[in-house]
């Protein structure tokens, strides 16, 4: 008697062969250092403004000096196309974990910041890398997969990295916190050296299964634009797609301890769920838009993302406003999953180089929000802010809406 699969089945199946296994496994967890290394940073700042003396207004220099050096991440890109992935990724890794050190040895505050600098350098080096690597192993059909079981590491580290950060600053302090990402750093840039398969330097028949995919892909178009439309367009967009979602994150805590009579641990357990609904949008939403279209899920979720976001505005309840947050949380980490995944195939030819503008508009999107998102707050409060992200992500999905048609 044949036994029946669950339904949920072809929503959470991967079809990696062992190269790939092996691949996607490596990717995960160096991605995870820098996703533990980017998260641990905004729920510490009161034990970095006790450390060095600075007030919390100034101590967000800290989140702002890496995102600043995302902006960079144009100039690195096409590094990549040239060299290789291989040889980028542990570059990124390499200066993660000097920049984690330097932290941890950090006299003062000027100090701390040139080490979030060089942590936001090698993300920057990092993240282009990355995507490039996985476009180059998994072919278009399996690369939603692999994109968002790499991907979930970024959940992951917000579940169980920050709560194991607090851990370790409680016990032993920041420098003890910093030495442990440096040391970890270390361990999986050697891991990474030795396992990941050498296939993301686009050898010459990666370089021809591209191209002759893309043909495949573009022939299925319906009036695709041209590719520095395409490019521009998936820039813009990803700039609003950024700062939609931090309209929420960003005052989501104040608003719940100021309106609703939050403590932190209530707080902290919001943020936990809405982790974990981001790691479910990850992984199902890569694998869905491998069965179904990635380009029409992504403008799918954009849609359902301004409509959460709308919902938050305008609930009547809490309850209704938590629904709609954790929805957000799925759709943000599912449609970006799908769109990464388009975005690898504008220019297969340089890939890091897009990949990169891509990684930019990310900075750009989340330092426009850091400096719009104050004033939005004194006008009109958490629903202002979040009608405002609301507005982003429609914005995003009209810039968005040509891009990749058909893939």
């Amino acid at each position: 008697m044949t036994r029946r699969r669950p339904w949920y089945a072809p929503l959470i199946q991967v079809r990696l062969r062992t190269p790939g296994k092996v691949a996607v496994a490596t990717l995960f967890l160096a991605f995870l250092m820098f996703s533990i290394d980017s998260q641990v940073i905004s729920p510490l700042f009161p034990d970095f403004a006790r450390r060095y003396g600075v007030g919390l207004g100034r101590i967000v220099w800290i989140t702002g000096v890496f995102q600043l050096s995302l902006l960079l991440a144009p100039v690195f890109g096409p590094l990549s196309d040239r060299v290789g992935r291989k040889p980028v990724l542990l570059l990124g890794l390499g200066i993660l974990a000097l920049s984690a050190q330097l932290c941890a040895t950090a006299p003062n505050f000027k100090a701390l910041l040139l080490g979030r600098l060089a942590a936001g350098l090698g993300f920057a080096l990092f993240m282009p890398a990355l995507n490039g690597y996985i476009a180059d192993c998994f072919s278009y059909r399996r690369r939603g997969t692999a994109m968002g079981v790499v991907r979930a590491a970024w959940s992951i580290s917000g579940i169980l990295g920050i709560p194991a950060a607090a851990f370790i600053v409680e016990a032993a302090g920041l420098s003890m916190l910093f030495s442990t990402i440096c040391l970890l750093t270390v361990a999986i840039t050697f891991v990474t050296a030795l396992s990941l398969p050498p296939m993301g330097s686009t050898p010459q028949d990666g370089r021809a299964r591209d191209a002759r995919e893309h043909k495949e892909l573009a022939l299925g178009r319906d009036r695709p634009i041209s590719p520095r439309t395409a490019v521009i367009r998936a820039f813009l967009g990803s700039v609003f797609w950024i700062a939609a979602p931090s309209s929420s994150f960003f005052y989501l805590a104040a608003w719940l301890r100021t309106s609703h009579g939050f403590t932190t641990t209530m707080v902290g357990m919001v943020f936990a769920v809405a982790s974990a609904t981001a790691l479910a949008g990850t992984v199902v939403g890569g694998s869905i838009s491998d069965r179904l279209g990635k380009s029409l899920l992504a403008k799918v979720w954009l849609l359902v993302l301004a409509a959460s976001l709308a919902g938050q505005a305008l609930a009547p309840a809490l309850a209704s406003a938590l629904i709609c947050l954790v929805v957000m949380a799925f759709a943000w980490e599912a449609g970006l999953v799908a769109f990464m995944t388009v975005a690898t195939e504008l220019a297969p030819a340089k890939r890091g180089t897009v990949l990169s503008l891509i990684s930019c508009a990310h900075g750009v999107g989340s330092i426009a929000f850091s400096l719009l998102g104050p004033a939005l707050w004194a006008i009109g409060g958490y629903s202002l802010a979040t009608m405002a992200g609301a507005a982003a992500a429609l914005i995003a999905a009209l810039l968005l809406w040509p891009v990749g048609r058909g893939l």
